[in-house]
């Protein structure tokens, strides 16, 4: 069962393989996709993800950021309820240098994704450092690296629209309950 060749404990070079097989039949497969699911496999790309293994890690972000730009509004709900989005966030902020391999690509493109379904209910409190701090690092590159910080650049403006909207909704509930609702 390739499912459990992913599981912790199992060689890194069998997990990889078993994750790749699994990444190419179920991505743009629509019965695979719902196989996987009915399986419940998305344990698997998610410990991967968080594996301390560069190859394995990235692998497991590709594959989760495709099955989340096929379905977003599906995908985006199973991943959120697991809580990738700050498990993602507490890598970034734990990693002192930008990885020099994709994986950075596909974990803003998650949270982007993420952050597009849910935005209220992403973003960690201090979401804004943490990607501010990433789009610091990534000025010195830019060039070479556009497309993360075009993705950081989208997830930080979401940030800022999603607390601008929790503001207004403060302000709403206090206007409401001192003018409109008195004692």
């Amino acid at each position: 069962d390739l499912l459990k060749m992913t599981e912790p404990g199992t060689p890194l070079s069998v997990q990889t393989k078993a994750l790749l097989a699994i990444s190419c039949l179920v991505r743009g497969n629509a019965n695979a996709l719902a196989r996987f699911t009915e399986l419940d496999g998305y344990t698997a790309p998610l410990n991967c993800a968080l594996s301390k293994d560069k190859k394995l890690r990235c692998k497991a972000l590709f594959f989760i950021s495709s099955i989340c730009l096929d379905d977003p509004s599906g995908q985006c709900e199973r991943f959120h309820k697991e809580n990738l989005h700050g498990q993602l966030f507490n890598r970034l902020e734990t990693e002192a240098e930008l990885p020099e391999d994709t994986s950075l690509v596909h974990t803003l493109r998650i949270i982007d994704l993420i952050a597009g379904q849910f935005p209220e209910r992403t973003f960690p409190g201090n979401a804004e450092e943490i990607l501010s701090e990433i789009l610091r690092k990534l000025g010195s590159c830019k060039d070479q690296r556009e497309e993360e910080v075009k993705l950081c650049s989208r997830v930080l403006q979401k940030k800022q629209r999603c607390c601008c909207r929790e503001m207004i909704s403060v302000l709403l509930y206090v206007y409401c309950a001192e003018f409109v609702l008195p004692c």
